[in-house]
């Protein structure tokens, strides 16, 4: 029974070895992939002609809320005044008001979202261009996006190097 687990014991360490190797070969490095988009000067870009893009539906909605609220606060101060017909009357209204004022509000979401995607796939495309033609040039076997990394040698970030590059592309 011994010789077993001994042979076992030894098999597993032979098995080892070479991964062992291998492992000390291994170059990684780690960039912080969401930096790289949005602080990048292209990335900026994009998000700075969005944002002017959105900018005054986004105000216009807002206007639009703080009304509501204002609407609101007025029925409950009159509630105590008007009849109870009256009442009605205004509450139905002021429901037709936030039942259009939130789909407004969803479809300007959903129109925000759809634009970022757009805008977003090319630029994460161009991010993972950036990062491969690095780790060629400087011969790293992997590179992780840091979002995913618990911790990791602050040595091993090539943030900045990648967003140099990034920047330098098409």
């Amino acid at each position: 029974m011994k010789a077993i687990i001994r042979s076992a014991i030894l098999a597993c360490v032979m098995c080892a070895l070479p991964m062992t190797a291998a492992a000390q070969t291994l170059k990684i490095g780690v960039v912080n992939v969401q930096e790289v988009i949005i602080k990048s000067k292209t990335g900026s870009q994009v998000f700075a002609q969005l944002k002017a893009k959105f900018e005054a539906r986004e105000k216009q909605l807002q206007a639009q809320g703080q009304q509501l609220k204002k609407t609101n606060d007025d029925i409950m101060k009159q509630s105590s005044l008007l009849s109870q017909d009256a009442m009605k009357a205004k509450i139905s209204e002021f429901q037709g008001a936030y039942a259009k004022y939130q789909q407004e509000m969803q479809k300007y979401q959903e129109d925000r979202m759809n634009e970022e995607n757009k805008a977003l796939g090319p630029l994460q495309k161009r991010m993972l261009e950036a990062a491969a033609s690095y780790a060629s040039k400087n011969g790293l076997s992997v590179v992780l996006d840091s979002a995913t990394v618990p911790y990791f040698d602050p040595a091993l970030d090539i943030t900045k190097a990648i967003m140099a590059d990034f920047d330098k592309g098409k």
